[in-house]
Formats: C-alpha cells, sequence, structure tokens
C-alpha cells in the first residue's frame, strides 16, 4: 500500500544499497489499517532453471532465503548467505550490501556513457587482484544479490512465505520465478 513517485529515469544511486531508502520509510512509519496482510502461501513447490541457474520456492512458515553466488574470480569464488528474513535482520544485514561490478565491465558502462552515478563510495568494484574499495560484509556480493531477489519477490505484491534457495540467478529469472509462483496462486484459487 505505498506509492513511490520518480521523477527522472531512475531511483538516485545513493550509497548504492537500499539501507537510505529502508531507514527512510522506517522512519516515516506504519500507518495500521483495519485487517492484516494477505499473505500468500505455497501450497507445494515452485521452481525454475536454466542452464547452470536455479530458483526453488519451496512451502514455509516466513521468508527464508538460501543464496548460493559463484563467480570464477579469485576475490568472489562461491558465497553462501541464508537466513530467515526479518526486519531487524534485513536493516542489519541485507540492505547496506551495495551493488557491484567488476572492473571490465564498469570500465565498459562508463565508455557507453551508463552507470554515470557510479563511484567507489557507492558501488563494490572488484579489480583483477583486489577491491577498490573494502567491502562491507565479507561476503556482500551474495547479500546484494539476496536484496535484489527480495525486490524482485516484492512484486507479488504480497508477502510471500517460503523457503527461496536460488543458486546464481539475475533479475530476469528471478522474474520468472515470480511468474510461476502468480500463476500457481491464479490457478490455486480457481479450484
Amino acid at each position: 500500500n505505498l506509492l513511490v513517485e520518480v521523477t527522472g529515469e531512475e531511483l538516485p544511486a545513493l550509497d548504492g544499497s537500499a539501507l537510505p531508502f529502508a531507514l527512510m520509510l522506517k522512519e516515516a512509519g506504519i500507518f495500521e489499517q483495519g485487517k492484516e496482510a494477505a499473505r500468500l502461501h505455497l501450497p507445494s513447490p515452485v521452481f525454475y532453471s536454466e542452464g547452470d541457474s536455479h530458483l526453488v520456492a519451496f512451502p514455509h512458515d516466513g521468508l527464508k532465503i538460501t543464496y548460493v553466488a559463484h563467480y570464477p574470480h579469485p576475490l568472489v569464488g562461491a558465497q553462501l548467505f541464508s537466513a530467515e528474513i526479518s526486519e531487524e535482520l534485513f536493516l542489519r544485514e541485507i540492505a547496506p550490501a551495495r551493488t557491484f561490478g567488476f572492473e571490465e565491465e564498469v570500465a565498459a558502462l562508463l565508455k557507453r556513457n551508463l552507470a554515470l552515478g557510479g563511484s567507489l563510495e557507492n558501488a563494490l568494484v572488484i579489480g583483477k587482484e583486489s577491491y577498490f574499495s573494502p567491502p562491507r560484509f565479507p561476503d556482500e556480493i551474495v547479500r546484494h544479490k539476496t536484496l535484489d531477489l527480495l525486490g524482485d519477490l516484492m512484486l507479488l505484491g504480497k508477502p510471500l512465505d517460503a523457503h527461496i534457495l536460488a543458486v546464481r540467478t539475475s533479475h530476469r529469472l528471478n522474474l520468472q520465478l515470480v511468474g510461476r509462483i502468480t500463476t500457481e496462486e491464479a490457478e490455486n484459487a480457481r479450484h
């Protein structure tokens, strides 16, 4: 029940994480309404796979995310993040994780006049042998991928009760899972 209006093509990058936005929403407060928010409960697992990327949503009380990120880079390698999602955990462990990119990707974006709002303060840039600025967490990359997944799940329009196992996903794949969950919900509502 929140409408955000944006002037411009995209939200400002701020510090590259969701934390400033989350803190602003927390500061604004919550207006209690007359009934509980409807939740989406999965009656059975829902999955989507493509190549070596996989997403599975299992029935669960509450929301739990287990995310496995893997990049063939010596500074990154395989990273795992798994947690029951709560407001406190989100603010402390997930929202501060900045967007990231590899040095060669960033150079290509800048060459095309993209990512112009990016800086070493609002992005974790991964060089060949070191980070350009210190990570906020040793596993900041998998935490940001978890943040991406949580953001994509918000497109469901209601809180999801599920344990999501995600392996090497992207926004596009996350949205495929959201579509599958939406389709399953519509089919279950008809029966």
